[in-house]
Order: structure tokens, then sequence, then C-alpha cells
């Protein structure tokens, strides 16, 4: 175990969360008012899990494919996470982005970053 694992499982855990949070959201915005009440912690919970998860299979040794895979979905709940931020900090970030973008740059941030892990260290 190296200083990555904890960051990579801290990244795979804010990714879900907020996938998971804003589906579960989304979906019942139309059926009830409370939508973020039960999307919220079905987030939290799910994002938690996927922390303890990646923290545990990285720590006992995975494959070299899995583990580009949650290192690229941690690069994206870092990206999406600092992207939230600028976008609620900045007027200027609000006008020029939408959040409907940043779901769009976190998916492309999802396939650069497996691409990008693909090429072999030197």
């Amino acid at each position: 175990m190296n200083v990555r694992t904890p960051l990579v499982a801290l990244g795979d855990g804010a990714a879900a969360f907020l996938a998971i949070g804003t589906a579960v959201t989304v979906a019942l915005a139309t059926d009830t008012g409370f939508s973020a009440i039960v999307g919220l912690p079905a987030g939290l919970l799910v994002g938690i899990g996927t922390g303890l998860f990646a923290y545990v299979a990285l720590s006992r040794g995975v494959t070299a494919r899995f583990r580009r895979l949650l290192g690229s979905m941690a690069i994206t709940g870092y990206v999406v996470v600092g992207l939230l931020a600028a976008w609620n900090l900045s007027a200027t970030v609000q006008a020029a982005i939408t959040v409907q973008e940043v779901g769009l740059v976190a998916a492309v941030t999802v396939v650069v970053a497996y691409l990008t892990l693909l090429v072999p260290e030197r």
C-alpha cells in the first residue's frame, strides 16, 4: 500500500457519490419534492461503499486493468468536484458552463483518463 491507495479510494467514493446522488435525485424529481432527501443519502451510502471497496481491493492487489479503471474513476471524481467547486465560487465560471456540461466533462474525463492510464510506464 502506498499513498495512492487512499487517494484513489477517496476519488472513487466522490465519483460514486456524485453519480448516484444525482441520478436518484433527478429520477425522483418529477415524483416528489423531497427527491434530494432520498438522493443524497443514497449517494452517500454508495460513495462510502465504493471508497471502502476500492481501498480494500487496492490494498490486496488487483490486476493492472482494474487498477486503471479505479484510477480513471478517481480522476473523474476529483475533476468533477473541482469543477463544481469552481462553479459555485465564481460567477464567471457559472456564466461559462452549465451543470449539464459538467456531466459531459465527467464523461470525457473518464475516457481520457482510462486511455492515458493505458500508456505503459517508462
